[in-house]
């Protein structure tokens, strides 16, 4: 489907595919969309200044995409940006998973195993490790670690070298 003329994607930020499709976003009946749509609703998401992503072997907001572009509206109202980020196997931080488009109704799971400390740019995710259903993401909020999206899997790295030195970087500012 195309949406003003553009193919939809969503991103599955760990390897970087750009799937065609946005499930996330017409995935709905009549029945799902609610009679008062604000009252579920909160704040389009953002890339936030504690945002990292992962490529080659390390975790840096450098790394992260450009989020999809979600202004449009359809047969389900306007889209608006819903960024997924999870944490990691040691829960010292969380990275980005996924970015989609989603109905402006649809509440976004914008910390998964966590909670969100402010919708301004510098909030960031703290882990809370509460169960987590979804019909798309599959993660052990317990024991998070391997995640997978649809047909997409990612396992991160060992985590002790390298949240060592990323703190090493935090303290050293």
């Amino acid at each position: 489907k195309t949406r003003n003329g553009k193919q939809l994607e969503w991103i599955f930020v760990p390897t970087r595919n750009a799937v065609r499709g946005q499930g996330w976003y017409d995935n709905y009946d009549e029945n799902t969309v609610p009679s008062r749509p604000w009252k579920w609703s909160d704040e389009p998401d953002k890339l936030r200044s504690s945002d990292v992503c992962y490529d080659n072997g390390s975790f840096s907001r450098s790394h992260c995409p450009s989020p999809p572009t979600c202004n449009f509206k359809s047969k389900w109202g306007e889209a608006k940006l819903c960024i997924n980020r999870v944490p990691t196997p040691d829960k010292s931080f969380f990275y980005v998973l996924v970015m989609k488009c989603i109905p402006f109704w649809e509440n976004c799971d914008k910390c998964i195993c966590g909670t969100i400390t402010s919708e301004r740019k510098n909030g960031y995710c703290k882990y809370k490790g509460q169960p987590y259903g979804d019909d798309w993401v599959d993660m052990n909020c317990h024991s998070p670690g391997a995640v997978s999206v649809e047909n997409y899997y990612f396992n991160p790295p060992n985590m002790g070298t390298m949240t060592r030195n990323r703190r090493r970087k935090r303290n050293a500012h």
